[in-house]
């Protein structure tokens, strides 16, 4: 690919539209995959008498799926009374505990809940504690983000239900049930709703992603070279951030008490280490102690900067504002600089900071 090539492809992926998914609350709090935390929230949607406002409609929402998915079986015709619906969850059965269990006036329906966890649990003790349950029409379901194991449910009489399924039955009912919905939970409900449709892969694609897989799949190759080439360079810096990493420990020696060579978090690649700068009185058990850490933001570009305790905040304002300047170093392609000149920096950066701290105490507790 020559150098007009790559840009004319660069300059075509920038003019792409921007797409952003906002997004869901589940992986705001940080639970998105969690299937205690799916199987809460489902139990409280299927509750007809809870106060969502949405009635009957996930309770009959999932009857649909149901009956759509497996013609063969006899579905629900009416959920009857809803005063008589109940929904249990994490039900204790002879070798285990079913995640849902949904009982109405002549029906009963177990579901046993899987987001990315495999089916690992013993459907016929479930199936048994469903089986022995009142009501004419006993239905038992799992409810998965992929098929599970066709024999082990067909065996045990169940019916794999995908969340897609679900969710889009749902959906193409949700309009009839707005006017009466509470507006809180609507929103719960939808964006809870999307969640698992992106889980699964089954979020329908809005224009502007239909046009980014469009330039994709045009251009893979092309974007493939590009792909290898970003990864052979990422390697190469990941080893000067190595080679630096090993020449300011041996420069620092006993001084550092805890050290990372390289970890990534939230996209970025660091490394790190700590020294006790000085050892502390009975207020400070442990003494003071100071992160160094480094990163690159591109192929090459490291920089460098420092880190204390919370409680010394002020102290880590007043330094830099004194005697540390952040610097960038490049230690690939032009005007590279070689690892041990970029060493002697560090260290001289890092030593400035810890006669700074030194010097604060040695004033505060001569």
């Amino acid at each position: 690919m020559t150098d007009d090539e790559l840009q004319k492809l660069i300059n075509g992926f920038l003019r792409l539209p921007t797409v952003k998914r906002q997004p869901p609350f589940l992986a705001i709090a940080g639970f998105p995959d969690r299937e205690l935390v799916w199987e809460n929230i489902l139990a409280f949607f299927l509750d007809p008498k809870a106060c969502h406002g949405f009635n009957e409609l996930v309770l009959q929402s999932l009857f649909d799926a149901i009956a759509f998915k497996n013609k063969d079986q006899h579905p629900i015709q009416s959920i009857g009374d809803i005063q008589n619906v109940e929904i249990y969850k994490e039900c204790q059965t002879e070798k285990g505990r079913l995640d849902l269990l949904i009982q109405g006036d002549d029906y009963v329906v177990g579901v046993e809940i899987k987001v990315n966890a495999d089916l690992y649990n013993n459907l016929e003790d479930y199936a048994k504690y469903i089986n022995e349950r009142l009501g004419k029409t006993k239905i038992k379901v799992v409810l998965s983000l992929r098929e599970c194991d066709v024999k082990i449910i067909k065996d045990n009489e169940f019916i794999n239900l995908l969340w897609s399924d679900l969710a889009f039955s749902i959906k193409s009912r949700m309009g009839d049930f707005l006017q009466t919905a509470n507006p809180k939970y609507t929103t719960f409900l939808n964006d809870f709703l999307e969640h698992v449709l992106q889980s699964q892969g089954a979020h329908p694609m809005s224009d502007d992603e239909t046009k980014q897989l469009d330039f994709m799949q045009k251009n893979y190759k092309a974007i493939q070279e590009i792909v290898s080439k970003h990864e052979e360079y990422c390697v190469l810096t990941e080893n000067k951030i190595s080679l630096l990493f090993k020449s300011l420990t041996e420069r620092f020696g006993g001084k550092i008490i805890d050290s990372v060579p390289l970890f990534q978090n939230e996209g970025t690649k660091w490394s790190k280490f700590c020294m006790l700068v000085k050892e502390h009185s009975k207020e400070d058990v442990g003494g003071i102690k100071i992160w160094f850490q480094w990163s690159y933001s591109n192929y090459g570009k490291i920089w460098f900067d420092f880190y204390m305790p919370d409680k010394y905040e002020l102290l880590e304002q007043q330094i830099r504002a004194t005697c540390f300047e952040k610097k960038t170093y490049t230690c690939l392609g032009e005007n590279l600089e070689d690892i041990e000149t970029i060493a002697d920096d560090v260290e001289e950066k890092a030593k400035c900071v810890i006669k700074a701290i030194e010097d604060h105490f040695t004033k505060v507790t001569p």
